[in-house]
């Protein structure tokens, strides 16, 4: 592929499959807003793209490819949305700078050596209520903390190789679905409220009304436990603070 110069990229609404190595050796993409069309992310569609620093796959794809992301030694975060299932082999693979991981609710199944040597890797939050069916190798170690939905740590525990997790804790509230569509995240993570919209103002309220924030700071302490509401742009959000 000859995209050196390419930086950034969006992919139109019109577009349902990004082809097998479409934009694969793009060494200069830093960015690429996927189209909320989009339903299959194929082959080694962005393989190799070396300065790609974040990836949100919206809740229109259903199946990522092997190798689609991989040596995307750039990438720090990613964001797999509530519609994918399957995740192939080697999908994620030797993205060593790789941090953070968010797994859709609706994914089961994730490949061979899918995370292998993403040696950075510390958070993984699965919104799956069921674990996904995964491999002895899907990942390199398990040490970093998993994040599952509450009232599943003991499926997850006692689930083929997730048991291997040693640090696996009951904090996403399945009932409340992160808000993934327009690159807007809401979530909890014990008393801290974590909102990912861009840096845009949001104000958050408790059940009662009560305006407890207003501003855009991505991460604010929740510290009483309850019920608030997450006010950002024309949507609102439920989440739970235990």
């Amino acid at each position: 592929s000859s995209c050196f110069g390419l930086t950034e990229m969006s992919i139109p609404n019109s577009v349902k499959t990004i082809g097998e190595g479409a934009f694969s050796s793009c060494t200069g993409l830093t960015s690429v807003a996927i189209g909320n069309s989009v339903s299959t992310i194929e082959n080694e569609a962005f393989a190799y793209c070396s300065k790609l620093a974040s990836v949100m796959i919206p809740n229109s794809v259903t199946s990522i490819g092997s190798e689609a992301f991989a040596y995307c030694n750039g990438l720090t975060s990613v964001t797999i949305g509530n519609s994918v299932s399957t995740i192939g082999d080697y999908a994620f693979a030797y993205c060593t700078e790789l941090t953070e991981v968010t797994i859709g609710k609706s994914v089961t199944s994730i490949g061979n050596y899918t995370f292998v040597l993403c040696t950075s890797l510390e958070t993984i939050k699965s919104y799956a209520t069921t674990p996904p069916a995964i491999e002895a190798n899907t990942f390199s170690s398990y040490n970093a903390t998993l994040y599952v939905p509450v009232d599943c740590g003991s499926v997850y525990r006692e689930a083929e190789h997730w048991a291997n997790f040693t640090n696996i804790v009951e904090s996403i509230d399945s009932r409340v679905e992160a808000l993934q569509d327009e690159n807007i995240r809401v979530y909890t993570v014990d008393n801290t409220l974590h909102v990912e919209n861009g840096g845009k103002v949001y104000q958050v309220y408790t059940l009662a009304g009560q305006l407890v924030y207003t501003g855009n700071n991505s991460i604010i302490p929740l510290d009483n436990p309850g019920i608030y509401i997450v006010h950002t742009g024309k949507r609102s959000q439920k989440v739970i603070v235990k």
